[in-house]
């Protein structure tokens, strides 16, 4: 298993996956399952939502075009 601690390209390619498979997470999920803090996964989440790639609110995250059907803000 890839250690997702150090390779944070890989995290956020497994967290997009994640999304696109779940349509939303809650970040305390990501977290356990990826085996990091859950300020990682905020960290990461920002990013992701700075490209565009997701839509984030305080412990949930959903695809960026899932926001718009839950109307997520």
């Amino acid at each position: 298993m890839l250690d997702y601690a150090a390779f944070p390209q890989q995290r956020q390619a497994l967290i997009c996956q994640i999304l696109q498979e779940n349509g939303r997470v809650v970040c305390a999920e990501l977290a356990a399952r990826l085996q990091v803090s859950e300020h990682t996964i905020r960290r990461d989440l920002h990013e992701l939502s700075r490209e565009g790639f997701c839509k984030k609110d305080r412990a949930t995250v959903c695809q960026a075009g899932e926001a718009r059907r839950h109307d997520f803000r």
